[in-house]
């Protein structure tokens, strides 16, 4: 049996300028605008580049949670519905590692 973790009761605070949310919300807001006009066709489907992991090139932790996925599921509508990314996430990453070259495309 494992006991629960026990939480002191004090309050936490943490200090986040309004200036500063709202900058951050716009830049996420932007990038979830782009990344609407980016997605690609429901039918393609994606092949992971071997020669990425041979030539050591550099990977985010999303775009690896991305690789991982399209390795298991290669249709992009699949690729949507598994990963567990958020849809602009997911898009963003595609667009880089095709701009890498991390993946193949082809039609369905």
């Amino acid at each position: 049996i494992v006991e629960p973790e026990i939480i002191s009761e004090e309050n936490k605070m943490f200090k986040y300028e309004l200036s500063q949310f709202n900058t951050d919300l716009k830049e996420l807001y932007e990038k979830y605008q782009a990344s609407k006009n980016l997605r690609p066709p429901e039918n393609l489907k994606l092949v992971v580049n071997s020669e990425i992991i041979h030539n050591n090139a550099e990977v985010t932790p999303i775009e690896f949670e991305l690789l991982k996925t399209i390795v298991d599921t290669p249709l992009v509508s699949e690729i949507y519905k598994l990963c567990p990314l958020l849809e602009m996430e997911i898009t963003l990453a595609l667009v880089e590692l095709r701009r890498k070259k991390a993946i193949k495309v082809f039609q369905s």
